[in-house]
C-alpha cells in the first residue's frame, strides 16, 4: 500500500494483532514465556464460499453470517463447513468481523467475507 497520500478505494489497513500464548520456560525454571501466533494465518483476510441460492442474487448484496448459515434477506443461501465455522468463531472472539457480499464468477455466485 505504501505511504503515499493517494490510495485505491479498495485498499484497507491490515494490522496483525498478536495472540499471546503461554508456554513453559526453556530453562526449566517454570517461568512463563510469552510467544505470539500470527493472527493472519489463524484469521484469514478473506473467506470465499460458494452460494447455493435458487435464484440469482444481486452482485455486491450484503450477506450475514448467523451461526454456520449464510443469510441474504433472512433466507439461507449458503453454509459454512465445520472448519470454517470454527475459524470464524475464533476470529470473532479475537475482535475481528467478517462482513460479506455476493460476487459472481462465471456461472457461480460466491459469498466473499472480508476481515475487518
Amino acid at each position: 500500500m505504501g505511504s503515499g497520500t493517494t490510495r485505491k478505494r479498495n485498499d484497507s489497513v491490515i494490522i496483525n494483532r498478536p495472540k499471546t500464548k503461554k508456554g513453559s520456560g526453556a530453562n526449566g525454571g517454570g517461568q512463563d514465556q510469552t510467544q505470539y501466533e500470527d493472527m493472519n494465518t489463524i484469521c484469514p483476510p478473506t473467506i470465499k464460499i460458494r452460494l447455493n441460492s435458487q435464484k440469482l442474487l444481486p452482485e455486491g448484496a450484503r450477506l450475514i453470517l448467523e451461526n454456520e448459515n449464510i443469510l441474504f434477506s433472512g433466507q439461507k443461501v449458503g453454509l459454512l463447513t465445520k472448519s470454517q465455522f470454527t475459524t470464524v468463531t475464533q476470529c470473532i472472539t479475537e475482535g475481528f468481523r467478517y462482513p460479506g457480499e455476493v460476487v459472481s464468477k462465471g456461472e457461480h455466485q460466491y459469498g466473499l467475507f472480508t476481515r475487518k
